[in-house]
């Protein structure tokens, strides 16, 4: 990360939040850092808002960047900066004058590429009546990639919809246009976005939204000048249309309609892809006294077709799914759900693609949460999630599988006092997957993943500003190869993992929450060959200290330190820091 980003951002934030003058709204300041092993991250955002009299002025800044430190890897950088600046005056009661810049810079290291796109401008704000705006600008812009420095004239327009009646029904919209002239190229993009809501009566209302883009620019691809033309017309349609039979009668209908066109040329290749996508969802809710019951219907279609047949897709798939929710029935909250989908993978009978096939998925959640006690609470989960997938040509049939995931999870949870509270998880996970043609292959394809999770929490609050939080997790797992026929499995590895968190906190007189402790992390792994072997006894050790601090509404700050120790098999093999820092501060 470049250090200007982060000092621009402290003397606007110093600059703005010492000023007098006090904000039409809330402003904001936001930094957040995030460091790990080989991964550091940055970011930061202001935003920026104030008004003198006829003048105001509106700030946005926003920066990324991301480190990345391997073994063998030299330190590769990545940074993007966005930022926007318009300064406005009032002349009269229906026209604002303003002058403004935008800045987008982009750094990757990793592939090469550094771009940067500048616009000073001024514009003129029209407030046709109210809730309708239209802002035309011009100005002039500055672009370089590749070494290639382009400037030319800008023009731009945006009109804006605020809840503006029309025949009923209340609309909201915008429009964006854009325009830059380079000697060497033209680019411009359009987009139009419209909303529209009515309420027939307490029972009944619609809405529906409309989307429009096209855009069309040109991009160096390397230094050696080449450029690539890319063409996007993009279209959409979303309708809500709501129905009201009765007050716990409700039935919703949602369809979503897109289209998007894609050409891309340059002196290489030329690439047209058109897209089509149609979905449409029913639900329906039906309450009586403590019982709910919700079902949906879904259809969708997604059609690609690309340059040539070889790989244009079609996608059907078609899903339906009903639950119930019993709530507090002799304390006890009961919930189920069923959903089946299938879908159909459709492409161009070619002598290479044989990727046609179908799918079916069947998924059970159900759960069941019973208040025995002022003091206990016991939670009981059961999930299954069935999959089949079938390949409609032969030479892909050896594909064919399903797979099966079987989960139960039951947690007791117990508050005594207000001050203390205890949460014990357990938690079986089987994971099958079976190949439908494995006895005449040259090898056995399937294979099974099995765990078991017991995890305990605590947090303690024993004296006043004193507490203590500790976490346990233990889990076993183990994988290998599945006999379907005689439903056996031949293990291939195993895993034990350990995790232990304790913490104690500390509230201060004066605002900030210590927070001081340490984990441990454990894993052993074993492996057959065909005996069992020990192959890792990983151990990471850490200690831990947070800072915590936050007021009513302006400020929140987190700061987090934790060394961390690695050792395999009792050798030291790496020695790293994890830091994490928040701020958040709102003027």
């Amino acid at each position: 990360m470049k250090a200007t980003h982060a000092i621009l951002l402290l003397v606007l934030f110093v600059t703005f939040f010492t000023h007098p003058v006090f904000p039409q709204q809330p402003s904001v300041y936001q930094i957040y850092f995030d460091k790990g092993n080989v991964n550091w991250q940055w970011l930061g955002r202001l935003h920026y808002l104030r008004q003198w009299g006829k003048w105001r002025i509106q700030l946005r800044e926003s920066f990324q960047s991301n480190l990345y430190r391997g073994v063998t890897v030299n330190q590769n950088w990545k940074d993007l900066n966005e930022f926007r600046f318009l300064s406005e005056r009032t002349l009269g009661q229906a026209l604002r004058w303003g002058v403004g810049t935008t800045s987008r810079v982009l750094s990757d290291q990793t592939t090469a590429l550094k771009f940067s796109q500048h616009t000073a401008f001024q514009q003129l704000t029209w407030t046709v009546r109210e809730g309708i705006e239209v802002t035309p600008s011009v100005g002039w812009s500055w672009d370089e990639s590749f070494g290639f420095r382009d400037n030319g004239p800008y023009a731009g327009l945006t009109l804006q919809l605020a809840n503006v009646d029309l025949g009923g029904y209340q609309a909201q919209g915008r429009l964006l246009s854009n325009y830059r002239a380079f000697p060497e190229r033209k680019n411009r993009d359009v987009s139009v976005y419209t909303s529209f809501f009515r309420e027939f009566s307490k029972q009944a209302s619609d809405s529906f939204t409309i989307r429009v883009g096209n855009s069309f620019n040109k991009y160096y691809l390397s230094a050696a000048g080449a450029l690539e033309q890319v063409k996007i017309q993009e279209q959409g349609l979303r309708n809500v249309l709501h129905y009201a039979f009765s007050a716990t009668n409700v039935l919703q209908v949602v369809t979503n309609l897109q289209r998007r066109n894609l050409f891309i040329e340059n002196p290489f290749s030329q690439n047209q892809r058109k897209e089509l996508v149609l979905d449409t969802q029913a639900r329906h809710r039906w309450v009586w006294r403590k019982l709910e019951v919700h079902s949906e219907l879904h259809t969708a279609q997604k059609v690609q077709d690309n340059t040539g047949v070889e790989t244009d897709i079609t996608g059907l798939q078609t899903g339906m799914g009903v639950g119930i929710n019993l709530r507090n029935v002799h304390r006890m909250d009961i919930a189920a759900n069923i959903r089946y989908t299938k879908y159909e993978f459709n492409t161009p009978d070619t002598l290479v693609n044989h990727d046609d096939r179908d799918e079916q998925r069947f998924i059970f959640d159900s759960t069941v949460r019973w208040r025995m006690s002022p003091y206990f609470t016991a939670t009981l989960n059961g999930y299954a999630y069935l999959f089949h997938q079938v390949y409609i040509h032969r030479t892909r049939s050896a594909n064919n599988n399903w797979n099966r995931i079987f989960r139960l999870q039951a947690a007791l949870e117990h508050r005594p006092t207000k001050n203390v509270s205890n949460v014990l998880k357990t938690e079986v996970l089987a994971n099958y997957t079976v190949y439908d043609f494995d006895e005449i292959l040259p090898m056995f394809k399937s294979y099974i993943f099995r765990k078991l999770i017991v995890a305990d929490s605590l947090t303690w609050q024993f004296l006043p500003r004193v507490g203590l939080e500790g976490f346990v997790r233990l889990e076993w797992e183990d994988n290998g190869t599945f006999f379907k026929q005689l439903f056996a499995q031949q293990v291939s590895q195993q895993v034990h993992l350990s995790f232990v968190s304790l913490l104690v906190t500390y509230r201060t007189d004066w605002g900030p929450v210590l927070r001081l402790g340490g984990t441990v992390y454990r894993r052993n792994e074993w492996r057959f060959r065909p005996q069992r072997e020990q192959t890792r006894n990983f151990v990471s050790l850490s200690p831990v200290v947070q800072v915590r601090y936050q007021t009513a509404t302006r400020m929140a700050f987190t700061m987090e330190y934790a060394p961390t120790r690695v050792t395999d098999f009792g050798r030291v093999t790496q020695r790293f820091s994890n830091a994490r820092l928040l701020l958040q501060y709102h003027f």
